[in-house]
Order: C-alpha cells, then structure tokens, then sequence
C-alpha cells in the first residue's frame, strides 16, 4: 500500500520517478525503497527549507490527547483527513488507542481495499464520538470540536487547527532520498521545485531543473 516509483533502464541512462514518498514507515505503509539512477524525477511538495516536520511519534501523541481530552469534554470530534492515505493512518493511530472512529462512505470504501491488504483497520458506520471526513466537508458546528491531519498545518496561516502528520517527506527527508538515489541530474515537481533545485545543487552539488525546464529532442 501506498505511492509507487517507477525506475526505467535505457541503454544511455537510467531513471527513477517518485511520485509521492516519504522515507519514514507509517503504520499502514511500508519504508520507502531507493534505487540508484541516473537521473531523478521526484516531487517537491515540501521542498522549502522551512519545513521541517516535528518527530513524528510526538505529533501522533498530541493528536491523540487533544481528541481524547476533547472527548472528556463532552463534545464530538471531527478530524479532517484525505479520503485514501491519511485517513487509513488517522483510524489506525486512533485504533492503537482503542478508539474505534466513524468515517464517511468515501473513506470506508478506500479503507476496505487496505483491510483486503492485510492493514487492519476498525471503522464503523454507526454513532462514534470520533469522525474522520474529507478536510473539504469540515466545517464549524456548536458541539463538534474539529481538527485537520495535514503536513501544511506546520505554517497554519489560515488560522485551521491540526496537526503536521504528513504522508510527504519534509525538506531534509527529500535531500535523503536525493543522496540515497545518487542522481547525475534530479528534475524537481509539484511543489517548491524553483526553491528545491537551488537546495540541491547548493548543499549537494548536484545539478537540479524544474520539470518544465526540460528540453524534448
């Protein structure tokens, strides 16, 4: 479960594509897998130096105080997450806590595919003091205290409560991955690209393009 790489041989190079990766193991995905190429096509979601993730294990404790302090209060709790990924990850963080959440048809259908997968996961239907529903249908409720798992919640300058549980590599995960595939050349998207292409050539001495940079021949 999870993103997919794509790694092409061709006689005069090699290529390995990310799409969206983390080098990190969540607890519904596996540890991400390097292969060295020539030439590196990876995202740049977080590719600006300013994000810089706390330690994760430590997010996922504040994540479960709050819900459970708010729980103890008496009110209902709404976490926003996206439908496939985060919110597989937010019901097993809240299972490990015994804490069984109800989620929207959209997440429940994805959330069976990974309990096909052998990821198990308890969810229900039914009345739970605990939704998780898509980040886009949060909304203000008298009695429902709601929160956002997303990585963009570390700079929150739209004022919306969450915290940083991120399915991306931050900044210093993406410099890792970039030493660890040990590139001639890395083509940067989707993101902080301009930024990150100047980072990677700065502190690794590799050249580094935007995608849209690249010349067809």
């Amino acid at each position: 479960m999870g993103s997919a790489q794509i790694f092409i041989e061709t006689p005069e190079a090699s290529i390995l594509y990310s799409g969206d990766f983390k080098v990190s193991e969540n607890l519904t995905t596996l540890p991400l897998e390097v292969r060295n190429a020539d030439i590196l096509i990876t995202e740049a979601t977080y590719g600006n130096p300013r994000y810089i993730f706390p330690q994760q294990e430590k997010t996922k404790e504040e994540f479960v105080k709050w819900v459970k302090s708010e729980i103890r209060k008496g009110n209902e709790v709404h976490v926003g997450a996206y439908p496939i990924g985060k919110s597989q990850e937010a019901i097993k963080i809240l299972n490990e806590e015994g804490i069984i959440p109800k989620v929207t048809e959209t997440i429940r259908r994805y959330s069976e595919v990974y309990k096909k997968f052998g990821v198990k996961l308890e969810f229900t239907s039914e009345d739970s003091e605990v939704l998780i529903k898509p980040i886009g249908l949060i909304r203000n409720k008298e009695g429902v205290k709601n929160c956002i798992l997303t990585g963009w919640t570390l700079y929150n300058e739209k004022g919306i409560f969450g915290f940083p549980i991120s399915d991306h590599a931050d900044f210093p995960q993406i410099l890792e991955y970039v030493e660890m595939v040990k590139p001639k050349i890395v083509y940067c998207f989707h993101g902080f690209e301009d930024i990150l292409c100047k980072e990677i050539k700065k502190r690794l001495g590799i050249e580094a393009r935007p995608i849209n940079s690249f010349e067809r021949v």
